[in-house]
């Protein structure tokens, strides 16, 4: 949670809910759906009933809980689908922050004012960046004690990892050309019209037949 903390004001709507344990990681904590039920139950107590969403790590328990919650969501007119949840389930990069942050604002009717982050043109180094191998080291995969869904959960992890790397890479190509154009305009005796040829190569428009 250090690298993305939720904001203030939902951070005291939560404290104000009196939960039964308080949300410290996202990830982890919302993963199950346990914890939203019980948010939700503050709103609908007639229709969340706590006795009947079980507090573990099983992939079986996860499913059930968010299906009883899925139920309540429609029943409810709450706008929260399954690929709303799908991803917290199976603890996806920044799919629990944004969850609760969305299931705040639909609740309170309130809009959050996060401040977001200043868009960085930086390029993370290749050595500075996480490896397939140091994901599938997350403790939260290997403290799964059934086999199959340890397998499973390392399976959508790889699958999230090579996903990141694809859109990554996708996001790259413009700062790496500009760089590369750059370190040539700065060359000595580099051709300036060709570099203007080539970005206006780049920026051609195709007008329709």
């Amino acid at each position: 949670m250090a690298s993305c903390p939720l904001p203030r004001e939902l951070v005291k709507w939560l404290q104000s809910l009196d939960l039964s344990f308080t949300l410290k990681n996202a990830k982890r904590d919302l993963t199950n759906g346990y914890l939203v039920a019980e948010i939700v139950s503050r709103y609908y107590p007639k229709d969340v009933n706590m006795m009947n969403f079980e507090n573990g790590t099983r992939l079986a328990a996860k499913v059930d809980n968010w299906e009883q919650l899925y139920k309540v969501f429609k029943k409810k007119g709450i706008q929260i689908l399954k690929q709303d949840f799908d991803p917290v389930i199976h603890c996806a990069p920044g799919a629990a922050t944004m969850f609760i942050c969305k299931l705040y604002q639909i609740l309170t009717k309130k809009v959050l004012r996060a401040v977001a982050p200043p868009p960085s043109d930086k390029i993370i180094p290749p050595y500075m960046r996480d490896t397939a191998s140091l994901r599938l080291k997350d403790h939260e995969i290997n403290r799964v004690h059934d086999r199959v869904e340890r397998t499973i959960r390392a399976i959508d992890t790889l699958g999230m990892f090579h996903e990141e790397r694809r859109i990554q890479k996708a996001n790259e190509v413009p700062h790496l050309l500009r760089h590369e154009r750059t370190v040539k305009a700065r060359k000595p005796g580099s051709d300036v019209d060709m570099l203007s040829r080539e970005i206006n190569e780049d920026s051609v428009q195709v007008d329709e037949v």
